[in-house]
């Protein structure tokens, strides 16, 4: 099944998203190396396997969203809402999570 939200498998490398409405978008497998997510609503986004190295998710609505597989290296997580996330083999070396609700997130470890 297709959405106009359907992202997977892209180049998606320094594209801003930013407040842009992300809910339940598909991103699986991207490339999103520095990737400004700022303020995005991504609640239920699929980020599977997705390298997010370097993307900014500060003040970003993120309630629910897999991000199993995923390579969050310097990721920015600020002040994010990231309640239930899952975080299963993430990779989240130098990601921030200052302020972040972390709340219920699961398999999350913070460097």
């Amino acid at each position: 099944m297709t959405t106009d939200n359907d992202y997977s498998n892209n180049n998606l490398e320094g594209a801003d998203f930013k407040k842009k409405d992300l809910y339940m978008a598909n991103f699986h497998s991207s490339n999103m190396k520095n990737t400004n997510l700022r303020a995005c609503k991504a609640n239920h986004a699929c980020f599977v396997k997705t390298d997010l190295t370097g993307a900014d998710f500060t003040g970003a609505k993120l309630k629910g969203a897999n991000f199993k597989g995923a390579n969050l290296t310097n990721v920015d997580f600020t002040s994010s809402n990231i309640e239930g996330a899952k975080f299963d083999g993430a990779i989240t070396n130098g990601a921030n999570f200052k302020g972040a609700n972390v709340k219920k997130a699961k398999n999350l470890t913070i460097p």
